[in-house]
Parts: C-alpha cells; sequence; structure tokens
C-alpha cells in the first residue's frame, strides 16, 4: 500500500507542472505594443533637452492600454499590453526626438508627470490622447528650483480604427508633435536665458 502512495505521489509530482507549464506555453491572445522610437522631426541644434524623471500617473501603471471611456469612467484593453513601462516608453520617445547630448550647449531638463496615454472616447468620437505636465530647468539649477517654463502639453488625434495598433501609432504621432512643442518652448527658455 504504502509503495502505491509513492507512486502515486511522484506521478502527481510529474505531471502538476506539466500542467502548469502547458497553460503557460499555450496560445495567447495577448499582444503587445511599444511606442514607434523612430525619430520624426529634427532635433534642436542649439541646445540640449533631457529628460530628467518622468512619472505616470497611477492609471498609466499598469500594462494594459488604457481607454477613458467618459470623465468618470477608466477601462483598459484586456489583450493589448504595453512591452514597457509608460514613462520608459515616453523617456525613450523623447530621447529620439531630442537628439543627441552634444557637448558646450545649453541643457535643459525635463521633468514631470504623464497624465493620459491612451484612447479617449467622447461624445461618440475616438481619439489618441496624450497629456502630460512638464517642468523646464537649466542643468544644474537642481531638480527643485522654481522652472523657467511650466507647461501642460496635449494632443488628440483622432481614430477611425478600434485596433490598438493603430492607437499605438497616433500615441506616437501625438508624442511626437508634444517633443516638437516642447523644442519650441525650450530654445525660447534658452534664449531668454542668454
Amino acid at each position: 500500500m504504502r509503495a502505491h502512495g509513492l507512486r502515486t505521489a511522484r506521478v502527481m509530482a510529474l505531471l502538476v507542472p506539466l500542467v502548469l507549464l502547458g497553460g503557460c506555453l499555450g496560445s495567447s491572445n495577448s499582444r503587445h505594443f511599444h511606442l514607434d522610437m523612430a525619430p520624426a522631426g529634427n532635433p534642436p541644434e542649439s541646445i540640449n533637452i533631457m529628460v530628467d524623471r518622468l512619472i505616470a500617473a497611477d492609471p498609466l501603471v499598469r500594462s494594459e492600454i488604457m481607454i477613458q471611456a467618459s470623465s468618470t469612467e477608466v477601462r483598459y484593453h484586456s489583450d493589448a499590453l504595453w512591452a514597457s513601462s509608460m514613462s520608459d516608453m515616453v523617456r525613450q520617445k523623447f530621447a529620439a526626438e531630442f537628439g543627441p547630448i552634444e557637448p558646450n550647449r545649453p541643457t535643459i531638463l525635463l521633468t514631470g508627470r504623464i497624465r493620459n496615454c491612451g484612447r479617449l472616447e467622447e461624445n461618440g468620437n475616438a481619439f489618441a490622447h496624450v497629456r502630460m505636465d512638464i517642468a523646464m530647468r537649466l542643468q544644474g539649477t537642481g531638480r527643485y528650483a522654481d522652472p523657467l517654463h511650466h507647461r501642460t502639453y496635449e494632443a488628440k488625434r483622432p481614430l477611425t480604427s478600434t485596433d490598438p495598433g493603430d492607437l499605438v501609432v497616433e500615441l506616437s504621432r501625438g508624442i511626437e508633435n508634444i517633443a516638437e512643442e516642447i523644442i519650441e518652448d525650450a530654445m525660447q527658455i534658452s534664449l531668454e536665458a542668454e
């Protein structure tokens, strides 16, 4: 009787991990997305712009792509996931848009919070919506010094599809639009500081 119990325990010890592994290897309908990191515009020619710190708002910390269904309701795509954290992706996208750091140029440091980066549904229309609060400081002044410039940047791009892939493309374009505006504002700050 004891031998039969040991044999059953051994068989179970082998079967349980195989069943669990089968569940992990099974097909998944989830799709993973990353922002388009190809630079779209021209980097600034006379200044450097660097992201010092960028934090995503709590609803954006999840890996699922967010849908702002109304002013009070947030949903998430259950099968459309971000491949990386929102703050890391936006930081990388900005680095691509702002270009390499060149020596002997003034450097503007950005800190801020990503408030929205997802699908926005309002009045029967859908948009790729990006909104972030950004503060700009000259490098060397310290993170807690008063910013030289503070602004909420926003991009809303119409969506004609419900496909998350199309949403991510338009979110990438929205961040590119915001990067262009940041470059314009940073150039003005640089000129005023001289």
